[in-house]
């Protein structure tokens, strides 16, 4: 009886299971990357343009108001960007001080755009990096949230809410967009 078919089948039975359990594990770890790619916060000012600019691809009338790029008379300039996965909403804002004089300009500017807004006690909501608690922040009545959305969604899907956060008395400017 000859032995050599034999192997030759059990050869090719063992490395297919091993073939198929490579591939296996490649789709595991390309998931397991994804996922966490897809519910990491991202605070790095540096990937504010092209963050913004992957939202102007599928959203641009939510950031449209944003600049382009951060402006460089800036101070205390703040990133913040969580992607949405699943059922969680994706959130943008961009942060920062500048001088009276822009602030008031860009108040007037937004104030003619904004459908309605809300004075004081705005609850900025930040979810950490890694997980944990999210950071929640209670502006004071100085600043005024200006939303530009035309008709709110009253849905239980994603709600499309964007505008600026503006308090005149610190001279800040928040530009935020969730969807």
């Amino acid at each position: 009886m000859n032995m050599k078919p034999l192997k030759i089948i059990l050869y090719i039975a063992v490395s297919s299971v091993v073939i198929v359990g490579i591939i296996g594990l490649v789709y595991v770890c390309l998931f397991i990357a994804g996922f966490k790619e897809a519910t990491t916060s991202v605070v790095d000012i540096a990937k504010y343009e092209s963050i913004l600019k992957e939202w102007k691809e599928f959203a641009p009338e939510m950031v449209n108001h944003f600049p382009e790029v951060i402006p460089p008379d800036a101070r205390n300039t703040e990133f913040y960007f969580r992607p949405g996965f699943l059922q969680g909403s994706q959130t943008i804002e961009l942060r920062y001080r500048a001088t009276p004089e822009k602030i008031e300009s860009l108040y007037e500017e937004f104030s003619k755009l904004k459908t309605h807004a809300n004075q004081g006690g705005i609850l900025l909501i930040h979810f950490p990096l890694g997980g944990g608690n999210a950071d929640v922040t209670e502006l004071g009545e100085d600043w005024v949230a200006m939303h530009f959305e035309e008709c709110p969604d009253d849905s239980r899907e994603h709600t499309k809410e964007y505008g600026v956060m503006i308090s005149i008395e610190s001279n800040e400017i928040i530009y935020w967009a969730e969807w």
